[in-house]
């Protein structure tokens, strides 16, 4: 579980250099109970924001918490002359954070902020005590004046949760970064489903604490980032590249994955989260949000090296051709580091680790910049995205071995040179995307649990890591039985259930026509409870070719637009203001929208290795209500899927 005493969250190196940032943030950690700093959260270096002329404010130290508001903190060196100008400084910071907090209706009342914000400004000696006058922010020349400048601030109740967490949220630009589209629900008891979600969306806008730490924290090496479909990973990385560009403007930086409806998508999480801060786009001749292989319509991490090294790109038909569709990026990464690449980026972030090549990592490692423990990579990948593949290879036999034979990354190894409470292995146990049942739903039929059993996790420790908890049969194997759950702490935000409007629900048809007309009403009935076409996505796992336009046909006749992303070849938004998307199951991957029908089950290759993995990667596109459809005249596997749903749901959680 979470730790409920002080949070330090160091964005930069600072502690290392600032020995009174350093001085002051152990004594608050060690006296953080008998200092009412439980709950509390202390950041460095963070947040910076911009004036109208561009001009970077930002405090040494940060302090939040429940009990005492909003603290910053100069602890850098102030002499007697430099008194006035530091205290102008902290009081612009502070100005531009109050602007920011009296945008959350949330934490004010007209202009009256519910907490203090009290700038402060700090140095171990008593070089600064007099000459205070004219100078507005607290001034404290000793730990002990601190500790008494928080007993003067101390409120007699601490903030509610919501608030705190609501703070937090602004402070680290989570509330812009994942603000969900604003909706106007002129009549709530008809349009319930559009209130529930705004409900939802606004649960899921906070970050927890391992989101937190991984988003901020800026690891001196490599850093790995696991966790489920819909932990957070991919909003981690933009949060990660936006804030690396604020506080290193002249690093190139790259953000990498291999999902080609990805990059608009990305690029827009990592405006969001920087425009929070500065006010204006990000420089993207520095930030380079690319698709791992690209082509001539889409930037590629793989193809602009080779453009660098002044080698010829492979394309997909032409690497397939010679070993298979499976291995093509691995194959063309492997010809493109036999010529040698030199380094390129400051910093690599990849997202959807779960779908490279191991060479596509080594291909990485050699465009980062820097020697071998300190090569800024991160690289972040879903547990159990392929149920087939349980368990990613380790960092060691990813990235390749040096001219010494020795791994070039090592986590173990660099870790070695992290001090404090920094960690370059983040596990997100929480999921913030699926509803639990969806979640516990999706894994039964992905692993078979119900059906033919395709894989299981080796230990109760790796059922820990994706955040279950085995309730009885420890001993993992053959033959013996094991009872499992999924906590709700693991899946903390719930969708509010409406009697008509079940989480999940599936249909057995008697023919393609009966299961269209399901799908279009559905449909239908969701934009008359308030979604927005946005909203709602179809994937069709029997002939998308085929399928997808006769739904398109159907919702244009109820004048319903619509959105095929299986014709999006040049990276366009997966969803677009005011359509229904409509998308293979290949297509959606690193997607969400809030209700998705699953449809043409019956045309899954196979319940045993490919086909279970589809239908696990479309059911958890939804983060509130999954349909889920196929026809029983199309062979059997229609109503043994949905048989395995129904077990599933019967004995759920």
């Amino acid at each position: 579980m979470d730790t409920k005493f002080i949070d330090i969250v160091a964005t930069t190196d600072r502690l290392a250099r600032d020995p009174v940032a350093r001085d002051l943030i152990q004594h608050l950690d060690a006296n953080a109970a008998s200092l009412g700093l439980t709950e509390a959260t202390v950041y460095c270096d963070f947040p910076v924001y911009t004036d109208n002329d561009g001009t970077p404010y930002s405090p040494d130290l940060l302090l939040v918490s429940p009990l005492h508001g909003v603290i910053p903190v100069r602890t850098s060196p102030i002499d007697a002359h430099g008194l006035l100008a530091a205290d102008a400084t902290m009081g612009q910071f502070s100005s531009l954070l109050f602007s920011r907090f009296l945008k959350s209706p949330t934490l004010h009342t007209f202009s009256q902020l519910q907490f203090a914000i009290t700038p402060t400004l700090m140095r171990l000696d008593n070089s600064i005590a007099g000459g205070n006058e004219d100078v507005r922010c607290r001034v404290v020349t000793s730990l002990s004046a601190f500790s008494s400048l928080l007993a003067s601030l101390r409120r007699s109740s601490p903030l509610a949760k919501p608030l705190t967490d609501e703070i937090r949220s602004v402070v680290e630009g989570a509330k812009a970064l994942t603000r969900p589209n604003k909706r106007t629900i002129a009549d709530p008891q008809r349009h319930k489903m559009a209130a529930a979600l705004r409900k939802l969306e606004a649960e899921i806008a906070n970050f927890d604490q391992r989101q937190r730490r991984a988003a901020l924290v800026n690891v001196a090496g490599p850093q790995r980032i696991r966790g489920l479909a819909g932990s957070g990973k991919t909003v981690i990385l933009a949060m990660k590249a936006a804030n690396l560009h604020m506080i290193k403007p002249d690093a190139r930086i790259l953000v990498t994955f291999h999902t080609t409806s990805l990059p608009a998508t990305v690029k827009a999480l990592i405006a969001k989260f920087y425009r929070h801060f500065k006010d204006e786009e990000p420089d993207w001749y520095l930030v380079h949000v690319r698709h791992s292989w690209g082509g001539s319509a889409l930037g590629g991490t793989y193809s602009e090296a080779c453009r660098r090294a002044g080698i010829a790109s492979l394309n997909f038909g032409q690497a397939s051709s010679k070993v298979g569709n499976k291995q093509a990026l691995d194959h063309a990464c492997r010809e493109l580091l036999s010529s040698g690449v030199a380094p390129y980026f400051d910093h690599v972030l990849i997202d959807e680790g779960q779908d490279l090549p191991p060479s596509f990592y080594e291909l990485c490692y050699h465009l980062a910049k820097g020697e071998r423990d300190e090569k800024a990579i991160v690289f972040a990948y879903d547990e159990l995205q392929n149920v087939f593949d349980v368990k990613m290879p380790a960092p060691e036999k990813l990235f390749g071995n040096g001219e010494d034979g020795e791994p070039n990354v090592s986590l173990q190894r660099s870790g070695q040179r992290i001090s404090g409470s920094v960690v370059n292995d983040v596990i997100l146990r929480k999921c913030y995307r699926n509803q639990r049942e969806v979640l516990v739903t999706a894994h039964c039929i992905g692993l078979g649990i119900y059906g033919k059993i395709v894989q299981m996790l080796e230990s109760a420790e790796h059922w820990d890591d994706v955040g279950y908890r085995v309730l009885s049969g420890a001993a993992f194997a053959a033959g013996n039985q094991v009872r499992l759950t999924r906590p709700e702490e693991n899946s903390p935000v719930s969708l509010d259930v409406l009697q008509d409007n079940p989480v999940i629900d599936t249909l057995l048809a008697s023919s393609q026509d009966e299961e269209l007309t399901w799908v279009v009403d559905g449909i239908q009935s969701f934009l008359a409870s308030g979604l927005k076409p946005e909203d709602i996505l179809v994937i069709a796992l029997d002939r998308p070719w085929r399928y997808l336009p006769e739904v398109a046909r159907r919702l244009s006749a109820h004048n319903v637009d619509t959105n095929n992303v299986t014709d999006n070849r040049r990276g366009e938004p997966f969803t677009v203001q005011g359509k229904v998307t409509l998308s293979a199951a290949f297509k959606a991957k690193g997607n969400e929208t809030a209700a998705v029908f699953v449809t043409g089950v019956h045309g899954v290759p196979n319940l045993a290795r490919s086909g279970r993995n589809t239908l696990f990667a479309a059911f958890t596109r939804t983060k509130a209500w999954l349909r889920v459809s196929g026809d029983s005249t199309q062979g059997p596997q229609a109503k043994t899927i949905l048989g395995e749903i129904a077990k599933a749901r019967k004995l759920f959680p």
